[in-house]
């Protein structure tokens, strides 16, 4: 009884600050306090009432009578509200309009990294690959885990910089087609690979990329396509992909899949060979990564990727793109393009 009465007290006075009498004009002057909203917001949150507390946070996100720093505070803790909730596809918009309003801002960019990195799940990297890469660089290594029991087996790594904990993946061996992989992924604008950089830790140098949290891997959904509206889209911008850096080990273990049903692609130490083996080639194309796959020519791959990869595995990545190019046109011949690109 005395627990339940001092939970009954600990209720009326958070109701007693989150509540304004609506009949004085001090209570509506107080609704239209962004500060007083933010602190609604926090307050939803601590009891878990994500709904209350995104509705607070997204007026305070658009109110522009509000400062700058708060409104992009309001929209990291929209986000953070909606991922509580299971909304991921409205976090992943609250998050991505941060990087859109505020990226000239290294504050609000820093909170944001700070809010996501390990705790969110899915793609938090997108339209911020250049500030992960520099934490996969430069953080400061807290452990080191082996994965598989090898000696050149992957291991996972505890990394912490300036506020923001996460995750990464460190593998030795062949790992510059792990790194090349990531590269070419942010190329073609894809989103598809999580970043990857050259670090040394424990005296070995190998690759290690971002560990994306909150995922399942492909094997899960039993050969049954995820339930997303576009997943044919996603698996033809992977089967594309995949052909391009010659990656002949995709499988049911090396496909992630996030919580807002999007692709994510790990595992590509078998990738970037000579050979011109095409498998499983798409019957339709992105029209985006069309252009960007023409777009591609020797000099700008080996000024990109001349430290990963020989000049060999360049005329292979160029080779398998004429290919696929002129399957695109044999298909556009066939059906028309209206039937071929989306």
């Amino acid at each position: 009884m005395k627990r339940l009465a001092a939970l009954t007290l600990f209720s009326a006075a958070v109701v007693s600050l989150t509540t304004i009498p609506a009949d004085t004009s001090s209570a509506v002057e107080a609704r239209r306090d962004p500060a007083v909203r933010m602190t609604q917001g926090k307050l939803a949150t601590d009891l878990a009432n994500y709904q209350r507390a995104s509705e607070a946070f997204s007026s305070v996100a658009s109110d522009d009578s509000a400062p700058t720093a708060m409104r992009w505070e309001a929209l990291v803790r929209l986000g953070l509200a909606r991922t509580a909730a299971g909304d991921f596809r409205g976090s992943t918009d609250a998050f991505k309009r941060v990087t859109e309003n505020y990226s000239d801002d290294p504050e609000a960019v820093r909170f944001l990294i700070s809010a996501v990195a390990g705790t969110v799940p899915g793609r938090i990297w997108l339209d911020l690959e250049p500030q992960f890469e520099n934490i996969l660089r430069t953080a400061e290594v807290v452990s080191v885990e082996d994965i598989m029991r090898s000696v050149t087996g992957p291991k996972q790594v505890h990394l912490v910089k300036d506020g923001a904990n996460l995750r990464a993946i460190f593998k030795q061996a062949d790992y510059r087609a792990d790194i090349a992989a990531y590269e070419m992924d942010k190329v073609l604008g894809l989103g598809l690979v999580p970043p990857a950089v050259e670090r040394t830790i424990d005296g070995g140098t190998g690759s290690l990329q971002l560990w994306v949290e909150g995922c399942k891997v492909y094997k899960e959904f039993r050969g049954e396509p995820p339930p997303a509206p576009d997943w044919s889209h996603q698996e033809s911008r992977m089967r594309t992909f995949d052909i391009l850096i010659g990656n002949r080990d995709r499988n049911a273990m090396n496909i992630l899949v996030d919580p807002a049903l999007g692709a994510i692609l790990i595992d590509h130490s078998r990738g970037f060979g000579t050979h011109m083996e095409l498998e499983r080639l798409p019957d339709r194309f992105d029209r985006h990564l069309a252009a960007r796959l023409r777009a591609l020519d020797r000099d700008g791959l080996q000024r990109r990727f001349g430290e990963l990869l020989s000049s060999e595995e360049i005329d292979g990545v160029l080779d398998r793109r004429d290919a696929l190019l002129d399957h695109l046109e044999r298909l556009i011949a066939g059906r028309g393009e209206a039937q071929v690109l989306f």
